[in-house]
């Protein structure tokens, strides 16, 4: 699970018993009982009155999440799992038999899921942060973007839950997986943490000139959304 979900998980995930995921730079744990397990076919997890249901058949896999909120937290939800299932695609396509190691790029901006999706997906908007292209289009499609110093970004759109975030990945960088989305921030009505996660596969580390290139381009996104256009 950790190749796709969670950054860190233990425990079992048997019948009866419990599996711990944990995502330390957001400083998120979760407890989940395991209330069924049908091997190759099916997995149930529960955490109080909510349910996740995994299956799987000669389509592929589907999952089913009850006793969710609604408005916000259901899209999020929804937005969130999205783009869990496609790095699980990417994981079993590209990377099977490889540990993930997971980098997360956080800060809050005063803006709107609509405002950062636009940023996320249309070419001009991108090219204020992060690179030239044609902009980023539905699950499944190729993408294409200029860098800049001579690095390239070019891959498939693994996930894209339109109006909200987006999972894309890598070729240029040995398959990694970039995801752009925003979460609500508590208590500041009108700002969105914005988040840029950075998912590498295998023994081989990133590269500090890659690393330094997200983390320029994430801050300026930042400085964009929240109004500084001279970036």
């Amino acid at each position: 699970m950790t190749g796709w979900q969670a950054d860190e998980a233990s425990g079992e995930v048997a019948a009866g018993s419990m599996l711990e995921l944990r995502w330390p730079a957001l400083g998120v744990e979760l407890s989940l009982g395991v209330l069924e397990v049908v091997p190759e076919r099916r997995v149930v997890l529960a955490k109080g009155a909510t349910r996740v249901v995994l299956e799987l058949d000669d389509h592929g896999v589907s999952l089913t999440h009850t006793g969710v909120g609604d408005g916000d937290e259901r899209e999020g939800v929804s937005s969130s799992w999205q783009l869990s299932l496609g790095l699980l695609m990417h994981h079993c396509e590209t990377h099977a038999d490889s540990a993930r190691n997971v980098r997360w790029l956080m800060r809050p901006a005063r803006t709107n899921t609509d405002t950062a999706h636009v940023f996320f997906t249309d070419p001009d908007a991108l090219a204020t942060w992060l690179g030239r292209g044609n902009g980023l289009g539905a699950a499944g499609s190729r993408f294409r973007l200029d860098l800049g110093a001579g690095e390239t970004m070019s891959g498939r759109v693994l996930s894209h839950a339109p109006g909200r975030d987006l999972a894309l990945s890598w070729d240029e960088d040995d398959q990694s997986a970039v995801v752009l989305r925003t979460l609500p921030q508590p208590f500041e009505p009108g700002v969105r943490l914005v988040v840029l996660s950075y998912s590498r596969w295998g023994e081989r580390p990133a590269t500090e000139a890659r690393l330094g290139l997200l983390e320029a381009a994430h801050h300026r996104l930042i400085r964009v959304l929240d109004g500084e256009r001279s970036a």
